[in-house]
């Protein structure tokens, strides 16, 4: 991990890839406590401060990595600080407004408390950007469903199928 970050931090200000691949850094949480922080450190408590900081360095090299801004959202809900968890999504929303995963994460967080019309709106969204986005279409389709409106979510249901998404058989 601290190798591929310091690949990232050398490369992140440049925007630039290295004669392979542009490096993204991708990781495991549980692997980088088990492997690097607990294996290394057995004090849990420096282990746990010593993780926080990596995935505030994960972040900062990937800024545009949906996944960081969602890991740390459901750390905010588990901890009932469901306001704070979407301002962090809705920030990272605003600052990448025409990327569909983030607007399927901000659907999903929104279905997962129960906000079905503004994941249904989310969803639409994360559609507008990628219209052949299966699982957006998956997505809606259930979303729809909760706020019944069975015709909207078969269409969508459909339209996921379609597109590849064999999951929605579990709709049927």
């Amino acid at each position: 991990v601290d190798k591929r970050l310091d690949i990232a931090k050398k490369l992140m200000p440049l925007g630039l890839s290295n004669e392979q691949a542009i490096v993204r850094v991708e990781y495991d949480a549980s692997l980088a406590l088990n492997e690097n922080i607990a294996v290394t450190d057995p004090d849990r408590y420096l282990a746990a401060a010593r993780y926080e900081r990596l995935r505030e360095m994960i972040q900062r090299a990937n800024p545009a990595d949906v996944s960081t801004v969602v890991d740390f959202a459901n750390d905010l809900l588990d901890e009932g600080l469901t306001d704070d968890a979407f301002t962090e999504l809705d920030n990272h929303a605003a600052a990448y407004p025409n990327d569909c995963e983030t607007q399927l994460e901000l659907g999903r967080f929104h279905y997962r408390v129960g906000q079905y019309a503004d994941a249904v709106e989310s969803f639409r969204r994360a559609i507008e950007i990628w219209p052949d986005s299966a699982v957006a279409h998956r997505e809606l389709g259930r979303a729809l469903l909760r706020i019944d409106d069975p015709e909207g979510a078969r269409a969508a249901l459909e339209h996921a199928n379609a597109r590849g998404d064999r999951s929605v058989e579990l709709f049927r």
